[in-house]
C-alpha cells in the first residue's frame, strides 16, 4: 500500500511541476527549439565544420572500429619493390582482412630513441611522417579530409 501511495504522489507532483511553468519576467515569450545536429542550424555550417586532425588521429589510434570506418578498402599503398638494382615504388592493394590496425599514439620512450613522428597539415591533407633513427625506416601516411571527416587515403613506404 505504501508503494502504491508513493507512486501516486510522485505522479501528482510531476504533473504539478510540469504545468507550473512561468515566462521569465520582463522578457518576451521564449521559444525553445531542440537541435538534433549542426545540420539543423545551417547546412552550410555543417559542410564547413570539420574535425581537428590531432583529435582525429588520437581516436584513430585508440579505436579499431573507428579506424576501420575511416579507411576505404581496398586500400592502395606504395612501397619499394625488392628489385636488385634501383628499387621502385610499386602499388599494392590491401583488403580489409589484410589490414593491420595502426597506432600513431606518441610514445616518448620509443620516439626519443628509435622512431620519430612528424605531422604536417596542409589544408585538407595531413601527412604523418614516420622515420627510423639510424635506420632505413621511412614511411609517410597520407590522410585527406572529405566532407569534414579525416580518412586514411594511402601510405608510401620507402623503407629499404
Amino acid at each position: 500500500m505504501f508503494l502504491k501511495n508513493s507512486f501516486v504522489l510522485l505522479i501528482a507532483l510531476s504533473a504539478i511541476a510540469c504545468t507550473d511553468k512561468k515566462d521569465p519576467s520582463g522578457s518576451p515569450q521564449t521559444a525553445i527549439t531542440v537541435i538534433d545536429s549542426i545540420r539543423d542550424i545551417d547546412p552550410e555550417v555543417a559542410l564547413t565544420a570539420s574535425e581537428d586532425f590531432t583529435t582525429f588521429l588520437d581516436h584513430f589510434s585508440t579505436d579499431s572500429v573507428f579506424q576501420l570506418s575511416r579507411v576505404t578498402f581496398p586500400l592502395t599503398i606504395k612501397q619499394l619493390g625488392d628489385g636488385p638494382e634501383e628499387p621502385e615504388l610499386a602499388s599494392v592493394s590491401i583488403a580489409q582482412k589484410d589490414y593491420h590496425i595502426m597506432d600513431f599514439a606518441h610514445n616518448p620512450a620509443v620516439a626519443d630513441k628509435t622512431i620519430t613522428q612528424n605531422i604536417k597539415i596542409n589544408g585538407d591533407t595531413a601527412v604523418v611522417e614516420i622515420r627510423g633513427v639510424e635506420t632505413d625506416f621511412y614511411t609517410d601516411f597520407i590522410f585527406v579530409r572529405h566532407a569534414g571527416k579525416w580518412r586514411l587515403k594511402t601510405w608510401n613506404d620507402m623503407s629499404l
